[in-house]
């Protein structure tokens, strides 16, 4: 019997006394009054569940016609359709019937959901068009392909290299959207 397995399977490890050094755990015992000490291995599992892996990040954007932004995302950066959600919640073909999509590259998905489908599920955006802020940034896209592939309309700058050694191109969306395709430039040339 290892030790470990003997101190879970007796009652005496609820009362192990636990001290650590994780900057974040100690956040947390210091918000709750408890310093760097923990009173026992079942307070500090039970702490430890407030820290759960983050497992990905998934922008939702919001659309005013979602064939046209799926058209756009596939056309000049390759994404695949996963799957596209119609009216009753039902998983459908058609993308001008489609109120919500998610798409993948590379193992990386965007969500793209329609400004009427995201109203009635958030109400804040009822009556709201989409509002672009900031940019998605997608590394490891060459940007001089991604620009033979779009319209000059869509460019808003570049391809060019940044002062961080990345050869960027700045794109819009169908709705706004600024998306940006970078990858690593070690030449010295814009």
């Amino acid at each position: 019997m290892d030790a470990i397995g003997e101190i879970f399977r007796a009652e005496s490890w609820k009362s192990c006394p636990v001290r650590t050094n994780a900057p974040w755990l100690a956040e947390i015992s210091k918000a709750n009054g408890l310093g760097n000490s923990f009173g026992s291995i079942a307070e500090l599992l039970a702490m430890s569940y407030l820290r759960a892996m983050l497992e990905k990040i998934v922008p939702n954007l919001a659309v005013t016609e979602l064939a046209r932004s799926l058209k756009f995302y596939r056309r000049i950066l390759d994404f695949d359709v996963v799957f596209i959600i119609g009216k009753d919640n039902e998983t459908i073909e058609d993308p001008e019937r489609g109120l919500f999509a998610m798409i993948e590259r590379d193992g990386q998905n965007l969500m793209l959901q329609t400004c009427e489908s995201l109203a009635e599920e958030l109400p804040i955006f009822e009556g709201r068009p989409p509002t672009p802020g900031g940019t998605i940034y997608f590394r490891g896209l060459d940007p001089d392909l991604v620009k033979e592939r779009v319209e000059p309309t869509e460019i808003v700058k570049g391809p060019f290299r940044q002062w961080y050694g990345m050869r960027e191109l700045y794109l819009r969306d169908p709705d706004g959207h600024i998306i940006c395709v970078g990858m690593q430039d070690n030449s010295s040339d814009d």
